[in-house]
């Protein structure tokens, strides 16, 4: 079982937002439209995200991108640019892992830039890790879980952050406050219901496996340990 990939597309023209997703969606991509700042900040609260394709206009407006890697320092950005003279403010920002299109663009040239982004993403390996849980491989780089007869489950950046703390913990446990530090980059007590379901969504992927568990150590966090 292969997860679709989720594309953020933030952007002030409606209809281009939503004709582009619509082709993306039919590509099999899972897609999430935001106009505001407002609903960028709720769409990563409520989701992670493989990609983000960023209308140029509303960056230089809004500074969009800086806000956008605060939530997720490591997706990858496309921008959408609406002249060839904005590269050189786009080199400006200093920011990595982006790439840009200039419209108008076709369907099939923003597909390839999309691709070409997911490849560069996943040929950074230099801090790779790769974790052996019961009968899967978990490959952190690629956000990969490798099963039984090589069926792979592709985890959202989240799920691989929270997987992957976990796994460093093996056998011991993982408290609440260290994984809303180190994974949600955050302190408030609040978003702790938030670990619940991604630590249940881990327990649906690993589930193939009867000797893996997740336990709950009541009130204090988690513990992943293999019987």
């Amino acid at each position: 079982m292969e997860k679709k990939r989720k594309i953020v597309i933030v952007g002030d023209n409606l209809r281009l937002a939503k004709s582009l997703g619509l082709f993306l969606l039919s590509k099999g991509f899972s897609i999430r439209l935001c106009e505001t700042q407002l609903q960028i900040e709720e769409a990563f609260k409520q989701e992670d995200f493989h990609l983000c394709l960023l209308s140029y206009a509303m960056q230089k407006n809004e500074n969009i991108a800086l806000k956008i890697r605060r939530y997720d320092k490591h997706i990858p950005i496309v921008f959408m640019l609406d002249r060839l003279m904005e590269k050189q403010e786009l080199e400006d920002l200093q920011l990595t892992d982006i790439d840009f299109i200039v419209k108008p663009f076709s369907m099939g040239e923003i597909v390839k830039k999309i691709q070409a982004a997911f490849d560069t993403s996943l040929k950074k390996r230099g801090d790779e890790e790769i974790f052996a849980i019961g009968s899967f491989i978990f490959d952190t780089n690629r956000k990969l879980l490798i099963g039984k007869k090589k069926k792979t489950i592709q985890l959202t950046p989240k799920e691989s952050e929270l997987l992957r703390f976990l796994c460093k913990k093996m056998g011991n446990v993982a408290d609440r406050a260290s994984i809303l530090e180190k994974v949600w980059k955050t302190n408030d007590s609040a978003n702790a219901r938030t670990i619940d379901v991604y630590i249940n969504k881990l327990r649906k992927y690993l589930s193939a496996d009867d000797s893996i568990v997740i336990e709950n150590i009541y009130g204090v966090g988690y513990k992943l340990s293999v019987n």
